[in-house]
This record gives C-alpha cells, sequence and structure tokens, in this order.
C-alpha cells in the first residue's frame, strides 16, 4: 500500500514538474504552438492514466485493509465476550497480579464480595482487595518466586480457600509477560461448617459416652474393690450400672442411625404408607401408654403416603411418637392426625421453653426440664434431618406444662 502511494505522489509530481518547465521553455523561445501544447496534453493524460491505475489499486487495497481491520476487530471483541463470560462464570474467584502488584483481572466472583463491579478494580493495587498484611506477604512470596500455602479466608459467612499460582513461568508474547501471579479463590464454606460441625459432634459424643462410662467404670470399682459389701448396695449399684449401660447403648445405636442417615446410605425410595407404621409404632408403645395412662386419639388417612425410604419414614415417625410419651404427664392425651399433606402430634406433656425451641434440632441437647428422663438428645437431630433430605416441613409448637404440637408438612 505505502508503494503504490509513493508511486502515486511521484507520478503527480513529475507529470506536474515536466508539463510546467516544458510550457516554461516554450514560452520563451516563442514556439507555442499547438502542436507542443497537443503533445503536453497526450503527456499529461498518459500520467493521469497511470496515476488513476495507481490509485483504483491503493483503493482496493484500503478496501480490503478496511474489511481485515473489521474481521479482526470483530474476532477480539467475540474473544473478549468469550474470555468475560467464562471468567464471570468461573465457580472460582479469580485475581491476576502484574509485577507492580496491579490488578489485571478479576472477575465478577470476587468483586461482588465487596458489592462491587469488577471494572471498579481494574489498574488498581492489590491492597483494595487484600486488606490482611499476611495475605500481602504471600503475594510478595509468591511473585519473588517462593512457594506459598494455601491461605483461608472468612468474607461475611463464607469461607475461601486462596491459592497462589505463578504464571511466570507459563507466560508466552509480550502481552503476557506482565501477569505475574493469579490468586484463586475457592468457596470452601459447606466444608467448613462440614468439619466444624464433625468436631462438634465428636465432641458432644465424647461427652455424653463419658458420663455413663464415668458411671459404671465408678460402681464396678467400688463392688470390685470391697468398698461396699451390704447386699442391697451392691444390687442397686449393678441396677444403676445397667441402666447406665443401656442409656450408652441408646446413644451409640442413635448415633449410627444418624450418621447412617447423614450417610444416605438408604437410598431405596418408594411410596411409604403411613398410617401402617403409625398403628404398628402405637401397638409396640402400647405398655408405656398403659403405664402412663395416656389416651390416643388417631384420625389416620390410609391412603396417605410420603416418596422417601421406609426405614427412614419408621425413625422420622417413630421418634416423635416415643418423645410424645417419654415427656407427657400422667393421665395425659396425644392426638395423632394423618393426612395426604402432613402428620400432626399433639401431647399433654411438660412442654417446651420459647428459648428452647430454637435449640432442639441441635444434636444432643436437652432442656432442662427434661433432664430426669431419660434420652440421648439425638431424636429430633434425626426427625430434622429427615425432613431436610426430603423437603418437608418442619414445625414446632409449644408451652410450658401445656404440651407440644409437630407438624411435618410432605407437600
Amino acid at each position: 500500500m505505502s508503494k503504490n502511494l509513493k508511486n502515486i505522489v511521484i507520478s503527480l509530481t513529475v507529470t506536474i514538474f515536466c508539463s510546467a518547465v516544458f510550457l516554461f521553455v516554450l514560452y520563451l523561445v516563442k514556439e507555442l504552438k499547438l502542436t507542443y501544447i497537443l503533445i503536453v496534453i497526450f503527456a499529461s493524460i498518459i500520467v493521469g492514466l497511470i496515476v488513476y491505475i495507481n490509485l483504483l489499486i491503493f483503493t482496493k487495497q484500503i478496501t480490503r485493509l478496511s474489511s481485515s481491520l473489521d474481521e479482526n476487530t470483530d474476532k477480539l471483541e467475540k474473544e473478549k465476550a468469550r474470555l468475560s463470560y467464562i471468567l464471570n462464570n468461573m465457580s472460582q474467584g479469580i485475581v491476576v497480579l502484574d509485577s507492580n502488584k496491579n490488578i489485571i483481572i478479576i472477575n465478577d466472583k470476587v468483586a461482588c464480595l465487596f458489592d462491587k463491579k469488577y471494572q471498579d478494580y481494574l489498574g488498581k493495587q492489590c491492597d483494595v482487595i487484600f486488606d490482611k498484611e499476611i495475605i500481602i506477604n504471600y503475594i510478595d512470596k509468591a511473585l519473588r518466586g517462593e512457594s506459598v500455602k494455601d491461605y483461608e479466608l472468612s468474607i461475611g459467612k463464607k469461607t475461601f480457600r486462596l491459592g497462589f499460582n505463578d504464571l511466570k513461568s507459563n507466560a508466552k508474547g509480550k502481552a503476557s509477560q506482565d501477569l505475574k501471579l493469579a490468586i484463586i479463590y475457592t468457596d470452601i464454606t459447606d466444608l467448613a461448617d462440614a468439619s466444624a460441625l464433625k468436631q462438634k459432634f465428636i465432641s458432644n459424643a465424647s461427652h455424653e459416652l463419658k458420663s455413663p462410662l464415668t458411671t459404671i467404670i465408678g460402681y464396678q470399682q467400688l463392688i470390685s474393690c470391697g468398698l461396699v459389701t451390704d447386699i442391697k448396695e451392691i444390687e442397686d449399684y449393678c441396677s444403676l450400672t445397667i441402666k447406665e449401660a443401656k442409656r450408652m447403648n441408646e446413644i451409640v445405636k442413635e448415633m449410627l442411625e444418624l450418621s447412617r442417615i447423614e450417610g444416605n446410605l438408604d437410598s431405596v425410595i418408594s411410596d411409604v404408607y403411613l398410617a401402617k407404621i403409625i398403628t404398628d409404632l402405637i401397638d409396640n408403645d402400647s405398655l408405656k401408654i398403659k403405664n402412663k395412662n395416656i389416651k390416643v386419639k388417631m384420625k389416620l388417612d390410609e391412603k396417605s403416603f410420603a416418596v422417601m425410604n421406609e426405614s427412614h419414614a419408621y425413625s422420622l415417625l417413630n421418634n416423635l411418637i416415643e418423645n410424645a410419651i417419654k415427656y407427657n404427664v400422667q393421665g395425659g392425651s396425644i392426638s395423632i392426625t394423618l393426612t395426604e399433606s402432613e402428620f400432626i402430634i399433639k401431647d399433654t406433656g411438660i412442654g417446651i421453653s420459647e428459648s428452647d425451641q430454637k435449640k432442639i434440632f441441635e444434636r444432643f441437647f436437652r432442656s432442662y426440664s427434661v433432664l430426669s428422663e431419660e434420652g440421648s438428645g439425638l431424636g429430633l437431630a434425626i426427625v430434622k434431618h429427615i425432613c431436610s433430605q426430603y423437603n418437608f416441613g418442619l414445625f414446632v409448637e409449644s408451652k410450658l406444662k401445656k404440651g407440644t404440637t409437630f407438624t411435618v408438612k410432605f407437600k
């Protein structure tokens, strides 16, 4: 293109210069004849044609170049949109820094954590995001090529693992040379919550199992060392030992049941007809009901069913019915209603305080009002987990010394 442009300029310059000189010479020698004028005009036409041809070639090249430029611009825009889409739809957050710790790339996953747009951070120093000195130190080490461990960072209610990835070794081309360090945000909130829950569970389980074990060991040591010789006392201590052993067995059994439910080991799902299970559970507990002189009123829809695992249905209903019997008063009553959409069990027992109602579904929690009764504190945690697993609604209404109502909504 530059060569053609040069040819056009030279041709025009030469034509104009030669024509002017030739006419000037003719004028000086008084020979400005028609023949010479025609020669000059003819030469100018020839040169003009040459200029015109070069001009056409130049125009075509300009058009081709413009088309190529538009095509490349379109490709760049599409590539930019594709890159932006990939960055902003990543499951992880990403921040890319240059050697001066300026932010070159950042996606919305990170910017949204601070209620900003990614454009607000481009070109700025990294300390607008990383305000902890320890993270800045990690960045400095990583930029120097030193190995850096992942760092756990809490932002609001979320927990992230920050990974520091050196980009210098992978950089190719001049544009890539400025990309020095990529910091990856991985959301580990669920993992952190699960870890904290696991630690709490182990701590609570250890405490709950330690208490009956201490009692069992203590009484048996008194007997085996001969510190207790009275037959009646030995029988009482043995009875208490058996009671605590049974309590420990109940805790272990319910811990295993909760673990099995949480691990989703019972994967067979079917239409489970609940009326039959409820009737069987009431029959199994008939002795307990008789001993407390509890009146049971049932209104059951025989066609009502829930789509779930049968053993989960049994655990759900059993824990709610057992609690209604265990924490009821002498001569109390239990009302059970089953429809297509919900299960309601109402008792006239000791009730639950308003403050405790927020905690009753926590593992091993036991209200002060029920400590006189045996229990593991896991029953309602099992109920809650089953309901969560099947997206059932679970509601409780209770007043101290008035009774409690649990409602499970299937739909």
